[in-house]
């Protein structure tokens, strides 16, 4: 229930990412809402959608 009026904590959520070294976002939803506000925040982490079967292999071939 408290999701429903705390603050997302996504910035500082993906610049600690960072400090962890992680290096790769994926987001697997129709849309790429979160891949625009992952390049704004942290330039270094390369940011992926997946939101088809065509989206999922190009993800593959860079992730394995």
């Amino acid at each position: 229930m408290r999701q429903l009026y705390s603050p997302v904590r996504w910035v500082e959520t993906v610049l600690e990412f960072g400090k962890k070294g992680i290096t790769h976002n994926v987001e697997c939803a129709p849309g790429k809402v979160l891949v625009g506000l992952n390049k704004r925040i942290d330039t270094n982490q390369q940011a992926l959608a997946i939101n088809d079967g065509e989206a999922l292999k190009s993800v593959l071939g860079i992730l394995v």
